[in-house]
């Protein structure tokens, strides 16, 4: 990607916190960012860097798989002190990684959406002469590539997606919270496996199921009315996500109706998927990847 572009320098944002974000220092560096945003800077000849707070430094050499960490002055917080971690600036660590300075003149920055404005502001600063380039969308474009390895954990995520399900349906029943539903169906997902989750899970009954998102609250579920369960548990980096209506009792008529069509536009989707031929290099389109069970 970055040989056609003629990019010298990838700077690659991370923070896990934006659950709509791109995980791209999980993806580089098999890394899951926690509790502090992080930073990639890949050049096109040499070995990347990794740019983390100063919590996360020895945490990052022991997870992730860049051997080169650093805490960057950009990542700490100015009130606080950290007396054993050594701080570095970032035009030191950008001329390290590129070799000089000078030696940049066009830079590909993926993650731009979710960067401070003190951090991007530093960013050029620091490379005030050069060319940004966004290459957010050519980044997500390599990563929807998926090797059979990330296919076989996607496809255990679902699995685990699927236990998680099966527990919250259970625990479904006139009278019972939907926090404690949920909980049922965190704890049957953690014994599976998952990491965690890429959304809170969505237990809403009743009102609380009207819009597409919810909180899960104290309300108890009531007989005869509709519960929506949306799940997503993350396996590995990767997130499976499930929702579905389940009805207690009878929620009545209008609300079959809707079902039933919403059944019948996603099979209508399901028979029209094709299976894309091999992609064209740096011509790529998204796949879609999934199937299709009636609720």
């Amino acid at each position: 990607m970055m040989e056609p572009q003629e990019l010298d320098l990838v700077v690659a944002y991370a923070d896990d916190r934006a659950v709509f974000g791109p995980a791209h220092a999980r993806w580089l560096a098999d890394f899951p960012v926690h509790f502090e945003p992080v930073c990639i800077l890949m050049p096109r000849h040499g070995e990347p860097i990794m740019l983390c707070g100063p919590e996360s430094v020895e945490y990052a050499l022991l997870t992730g798989h860049i051997r080169n960490v650093r805490a960057a002055s950009i990542f700490t917080h100015p009130d606080e002190d950290y007396p054993y971690a050594k701080i570095h600036k970032l035009d030191s660590i950008i001329a390290e990684a590129a070799r000089g300075l000078q030696s940049v003149r066009k830079v590909g920055i993926a993650g731009r959406g979710l960067m401070g404005f003190d951090v991007l502001s530093a960013f050029k600063e620091t490379l005030s002469q050069v060319a940004w380039v966004d290459v957010e969308n050519v980044m997500c474009d390599l990563r929807a590539q998926k090797s059979p390895a990330e296919i076989e954990v996607i496809q255990y995520a679902y699995k685990i997606a699927e236990t998680g399900f099966q527990a919250a349906v259970n625990a479904i029943a006139a009278g019972v919270t939907e926090r404690e539903v949920a909980a049922e169906a965190d704890a049957a997902m953690r014994r599976a496996g998952a990491e965690g989750t890429g959304i809170d899970t969505i237990v809403a009954s009743g009102s609380n199921s009207r819009p597409i998102l919810a909180r899960s609250t104290f309300r108890r579920i009531q007989a005869n009315e509709l519960v929506l369960l949306t799940i997503a548990p993350r396996y590995e980096g990767y997130h499976a996500a499930i929702g579905r209506p389940v009805f207690v009792g009878d929620p009545g008529d209008e609300i079959r109706r809707a079902l039933d069509v919403a059944c019948r536009a996603q099979e209508a989707c399901f028979h029209a998927m094709r299976v894309v031929p091999r992609f064209a290099r740096y011509k790529i389109r998204r796949p879609v990847v999934g199937g299709l069970r009636r609720p």
